[in-house]
């Protein structure tokens, strides 16, 4: 290889650090699969089934027994937003009870009385603590789809 292809082939991987949105918008249609995938398998992104619904919830509303959470309105669901930059990407819901879901909350009461433990339903790609990307697996493989990009232009 010569000089001047090299030079070519790092000023090509330069343009495409500088504006990767074509890469990261393949990563935020992944998202978006992933975490739809878990709402239609009632599950975690890493696979671990969701908690039935509690005996508070069928209480408020019988015809629910036997029903699948977070499925009830499909607003959590259809709620699940990624945003794309030049070099960056977001993705997350802005409905107010996401959190609580995703996570759980062992102090949630009912109506602010009768205590009604909300248990993790994880439906987001990512861990309990807020910050860590997971499954570790799964975005090891879009990692490598980017890493991929940027040395050859090309989306496998």
């Amino acid at each position: 290889m010569s000089v001047q292809d090299t030079a070519r082939e790092l000023r090509a991987i330069a343009d495409r650090l500088a504006n990767m949105r074509p890469i990261l918008e393949v990563v935020a249609a992944d998202i978006r699969t992933k975490t739809d995938d878990s709402f239609a398998r009632a599950a975690s992104p890493t696979g671990t089934p969701w908690r039935g619904l509690s005996d508070a919830t069928i209480a408020i509303n019988p015809r629910r027994a036997g029903g699948t959470p977070l499925s009830d309105t499909g607003r959590l669901r259809q709620s699940i937003a990624t945003e794309v930059g030049t070099r960056e990407l977001r993705f997350g819901t802005n409905v107010v009870y996401a959190a609580k879901q995703n996570f759980g909350d062992p102090n949630n009461r009912l109506f602010g009385r009768q205590p009604a433990p909300v248990p993790a339903r994880q439906f987001l790609l990512v861990a309990a603590d807020g910050r860590t990307l997971e499954p570790e697996e799964w975005w090891d493989e879009e990692i490598a789809m980017i890493e991929h990009w940027l040395a050859t232009g090309e989306v496998r």
